[in-house]
């Protein structure tokens, strides 16, 4: 799926989100209730699959209280854009508080911890013009990832056990990339990459859609 598309979606899912608990909050009587976060919920991250490292992934949210809950993802990461094989791990542990909330939707802000490992087979061809050659050279790239966001977010319940939640995330992340076994070029080789080996610190920006199940009233 291009990102362009799903970032779109999710913008868009985020402001219906907001104006639908909004509009619960006008409109609900007396008699109503405003939903508030379950002692227990477990769901899938949908939005994994879309990564430039795809995972599957599956969350775990656990309530501190009716406003408060501490939120825990992992994934396995099975696929990459940055290499021809790739696989790791994801983990992003999160403490997030329902700011809003109407009868079938709420909004919630908070911040995550995010960490990714992935390591990968790279096949790439270094040409030697000086002496009118290249080489196929086969080598294996590591990337460990660290960084926190902020994060914003929606909640929208079908019943009293099913719901997606769908948000956005925005922080930094330290990035360290170390190849393995990775020939040496000699003066004049010809390689391209957008993160070659090496420490870098970036911003970062997350999408998330998962589809949940309440499991613990």
């Amino acid at each position: 799926m291009d990102k362009r598309y799903l970032v779109g979606i999710i913008t868009f899912l985020v402001f219906v989100s907001q104006a639908f608990v909004h509009g619960q909050e006008t409109s609900r009587g007396t008699s109503d209730s405003s939903i508030v976060f379950q002692k227990m919920s477990f769901g899938i991250t949908l939005s994994a699959i879309a990564n430039v490292n795809s995972a599957f992934q599956i969350n775990y949210g656990h309530a501190i209280n009716e406003r408060w809950r501490v939120k825990s993802e992992f994934g396995y990461i099975y696929t990459s854009v940055y290499a021809n094989q790739s696989n790791g791990i994801r983990i992003k542990p999160g403490l997030h508080y329902m700011k809003s909330s109407g009868k079938n939707a709420a909004t919630i802000v908070g911040v995550n911890y995010n960490y990714r490992y992935t390591t990968g087979l790279l096949r790439e061809t270094l040409i030697f013009p000086n002496e009118s050659f290249a080489v196929n050279d086969r080598f294996i790239r590591r990337r460990s990832m660290h960084g926190v966001e902020a994060y914003f977010g929606g909640l929208i319940h079908f019943d009293s056990r099913f719901f997606i939640e769908l948000g956005a995330g925005l922080g930094a992340f330290y990035l360290n990339v170390n190849d393995v076994n990775r020939m040496s070029l000699e003066d004049g080789g010809m390689l391209f990459d957008i993160f070659p080996a090496g420490n870098y610190f970036l911003p970062m920006t997350s999408f998330h859609l998962s589809l949940n199940y309440v499991i613990g009233k």
